[in-house]
């Protein structure tokens, strides 16, 4: 597979961002190992401005979005709108789109792919996860979250890996199922019950929009 563009955004504001920023650095290092080519738009560069100046110029193939979101839009730094259903999403067209982003796949996702995207692959709720107070400094040694980033990142990691949008989707649906089962045992932890939950209700709201044999 030859060296594509990915972009990665990655605003840091507040903590459900700063954990998805550190979820999505874990895809990062796999893209840059892989040997493609890597746009970070972290932090406060997180705004939409900067975000359709790469998308236009840099024409990236994956597109992996990070931070809070609504059912027609995806937010960057400080929640500040990247990407707008029927305002920029033409932007997206030629491009293969995870966001993990609350309700998004709900109309942008749609409206993104009928503009032109090759295939958007998001939740069409809240995208929901628990995390250890103790931990909340240093997201990486969260068990809690963990858990949950370990099945949104299949997503990110199939599709770099060259896997096709149907593929990723199921590889993380069934990672959903796995650690549900892997909660349900006899000794899980105090938090299994509320584990399980939530993993559910991610699963269910995972969706994938689009052309489901695409590959980057």
């Amino acid at each position: 597979m030859s060296p594509k563009r990915i972009l990665f955004t990655r605003p840091e504001h507040d903590k459900v961002t700063f954990y998805l920023s550190c979820w999505a650095h874990e895809l990062l290092v796999q893209a840059k190992n892989k040997g493609h080519h890597i746009i970070d738009v972290g932090a406060e560069k997180a705004i939409k401005s900067v975000l359709e100046e790469y998308l236009i110029k840099s024409n990236p193939r994956l597109v992996l979005l990070n931070g809070h979101g609504n059912r027609e839009a995806v937010g960057g730094h400080k929640d500040e709108l990247l990407i707008i259903k029927a305002q920029n999403d033409h932007l997206l067209a030629g491009k293969i789109i995870y966001a993990l982003s609350c309700h998004s796949a709900a109309e942008l996702g749609p409206s993104a792919v009928a503009s032109g995207a090759t295939a958007f692959i998001g939740y069409n709720a809240p995208f929901c996860f628990l995390t250890d107070k103790n931990r909340e400094c240093t997201p990486d040694n969260d068990p809690l979250a963990n858990i949950f980033k370990e099945a949104s990142n299949q997503i990110g990691l199939s599709l770099i890996k060259g896997k096709t949008v149907q593929s990723a989707y199921q590889t993380s649906q069934n990672k959903f199922q796995q650690l549900i089962r892997k909660h349900g045992s006899s000794d899980s932890t105090p938090e299994a019950k509320e584990i399980r939950f939530w993993l559910f209700w991610d699963m269910k709201s995972q969706v994938a929009h689009g052309e489901q044999g695409a590959t980057l």
